[in-house]
């Protein structure tokens, strides 16, 4: 009769005692945390305070303490476990975005949720920032970079550079998805007011305090980026973008580096220029970097799964498996949170756990067993009837818009 293992997540961790063995830096302590936990956290942990109270409830340190843990919780130990909490709740959500729809076709993404997607993926690799922290964040990195170029620095020059080999990713597919992330900034930053006042679409305001101290302060939300108008203006940036990195790549390869033959055989030798993993894990090997921006334009939500892939095989490689012979159980041995909360969505992926994103807000809710249901709590009742309706009306006029843009553009001699 075989063995059936069940898995349980464990974190070890180090708690301070009175112990004298210095390599063992105090006891070692074993936390074992349900998946549920794990999955409160990524969905709940939003600001500090809820990420200290999950910590203090469970009884574990946050990732980052200095060991052996005596009890405190750091301020900068909680700010950067709330980023990585974000981070691990935009890989869900994007993953939900994404289902199982591939596109082929740049401009059959305006019929999916590609484009959502993208916006919930750029936060993994180019953080969500004013112009001036943006300005900021690029002198650090780069303290010899005259102010008056930070200032006008685009998210698309930082991928020029990345593509020039100055900085480089763990894989193939982490460096396109490093270049999708900076097209969509871009995007986002320059999106002209008049799109996003023609595309979004908010309803009446909550009048309940207590609501809007939860974060709710509208009923219902549709992003410009979510709607048919915003997605077609999305279409056409990105190729406008990618036109321009071409255009910067010839002229690098022309003034800067002198016809250097890195940046003209660029990604053909990734190994040593782009990715740091071998090249037999290095993802495709395409010849120029144009050959690279034309491959992964129209096809985003391929490469985007390919990235978030990477991106949480990266996550989860201090993971370390142990057995339990006498339990029956598979043990799930980590040394920190981080990579938990990555483990927690790959048991979600092998599960068909799915998620879904309410069309009438931004909250997600888990299908379960309602794979059809469309809607989160708060719209599922009667009361949410006049938003439907709301809904549908704006959606109705944008395609008479549209369609009617389309007809006007096909008289025009």
């Amino acid at each position: 009769m075989g063995l059936y293992y069940s898995t349980d997540m464990v974190l070890r961790w180090y708690k301070a005692d009175d112990s004298q063995l210095k390599q063992d830096r105090g006891r070692t302590q074993y936390t074992a945390i349900s998946n549920d936990a794990l999955v409160d956290l990524r969905e709940h942990g939003i600001t500090e305070d809820n990420v200290r109270q999950w910590l203090e409830e469970n009884h574990v340190p946050p990732d980052g303490y200095i060991s052996p843990y005596d009890g405190t919780i750091s301020d900068d130990a909680l700010a950067e476990m709330t980023k990585s909490t974000a981070d691990a709740r935009a890989v869900t959500r994007a993953y939900s975005l994404l289902g199982d729809d591939v596109q082929d076709d740049l401009y059959k993404i305006v019929l999916s949720n590609t484009i959502p997607a993208l916006h919930e993926f750029r936060r993994l690799f180019v953080p969500e920032e004013t112009k001036e922290q943006h300005m900021w964040r690029l002198l650090n990195l780069c303290p010899d970079m005259p102010p008056f170029i930070a200032e006008n620095f685009k998210y698309t020059d930082e991928a020029i550079s990345m593509l020039c080999g100055l900085s480089s990713r763990q894989s193939n597919y982490l460096a396109a998805g490093y270049v999708m992330s900076c097209l969509w900034a871009d995007v986002e930053a320059n999106v002209p007011d008049e799109v996003v006042k023609a595309a979004e679409f908010s309803s009446r305001a909550y009048k309940s305090k207590n609501r809007k101290r939860q974060g709710d302060n509208i009923s219902v939300h549709i992003p410009w980026y979510d709607n048919v108008i915003g997605k077609y203006y999305v279409v056409n940036a990105l190729v406008e973008l990618v036109k321009q990195i071409i255009e910067g790549l010839q002229y690098y390869r022309r003034k800067v580096l002198d016809g250097a033959p890195g940046i003209y055989t660029y990604p053909g030798s990734w190994k040593e220029s782009i990715s740091t993993y071998e090249s037999a894990n290095a993802g495709p090997r395409w010849e120029i970097a144009e050959e690279m921006l034309l491959d992964i334009i129209p096809h985003l939500s391929k490469y985007m799964k390919l990235a978030l892939d990477d991106y949480v095989n990266l996550h989860m490689r201090d993971i370390t498996y142990n057995y339990d012979s006498t339990g029956k159980k598979k043990l799930l041995m980590s040394p920190t949170l981080d990579a938990m909360l990555y483990a927690s969505i790959v048991t979600e992926q092998t599960n068909n756990v799915h998620y879904r994103k309410c069309l009438l807000c931004n909250r997600y809710f888990q299908l379960s067993n309602h794979v059809t249901r469309m809607y989160c709590d708060v719209h599922r009742g009667p009361n949410a009837k006049y938003y439907r309706k709301r809904l549908e009306e704006v959606k109705k006029r944008q395609t008479e818009e549209i369609l009617k843009k389309q007809q006007e553009n096909k008289n025009t001699p």
